[in-house]
């Protein structure tokens, strides 16, 4: 958690977070311009502040460059999703447990184009692309265990064991047109009730230490 907290504090470790179709439905009040064209489950992540300058003056979409399912010892499956401008390459860890990402991931197995929006850090505006999930891929998908895991404790040793496992394969895992990244930076990301659990989890041990 410490580590995480000093790559929050450099820039390394950005915001993310799954956003519900009804959550794009309500931030696109009175945007005419993008309806019809952005909808349904949208990934959500923070990038530093020099990448998303990059992306700003490249005018070019920021189409997921990997998508990556890990299983890991446990039995539970991880989503790694890289973007990459030039030398800054950006990967989200995602962790796939729970009813909203099991909705989500019904949508990817039905064929629906991943949603991505990405953003620099307390930017106003976001840039909104659209990938194909390959074959391959939504097959690892199809039969992934969303269920919430009985031990929360080790679900987030092992999230950061990830977020660490994406640090280390990032300069490796890239496109072919891509050159070797140079800044590599991460978002790990926890849906809306795996989070509040893990929050809850986190005040009543510090009730005990505290009591």
């Amino acid at each position: 958690m410490m580590a995480i907290s000093r790559g929050v504090e450099n820039g390394t470790i950005g915001a993310a977070r799954l956003m519900a179709p009804e959550e794009i439905s309500a931030v696109l009040k009175g945007r005419q311009d993008l309806q019809g064209k952005v909808g349904g489950w949208c990934l959500c992540t923070d990038v530093p502040t020099g990448m998303w300058h990059h992306l700003l003056a490249a005018q070019t979409p920021v189409v997921p460059t990997h998508l990556t399912v890990v299983e890991t010892r446990s039995g539970r499956t991880y989503l790694s999703v890289v973007i990459q401008a030039d030398q800054w390459q950006h990967r989200v860890c995602v962790p796939l447990a729970g009813v909203l990402t099991a909705q989500w991931l019904a949508t990817l197995l039905s064929g629906v184009r991943l949603q991505l929006s990405v953003a620099g850090p307390e930017s106003t505006r976001a840039l909104i692309s659209f990938a194909d999930v390959a074959p391959d891929t939504v097959a690892k998908l199809r039969n992934v265990n969303t269920c919430m895991p009985m031990n929360w404790r080790g679900l987030l040793e092992e999230s950061m064991e990830m977020l660490a496992w994406n640090a280390s394969v990032a300069r490796a895992d890239r496109a072919v047109s891509m050159p070797e990244p140079s800044s590599v930076s991460l978002s790990l990301l926890f849906p809306e009730e795996v989070q509040a659990e893990l929050e809850r989890i986190s005040d009543a041990s510090i009730g005990r230490k505290a009591s």
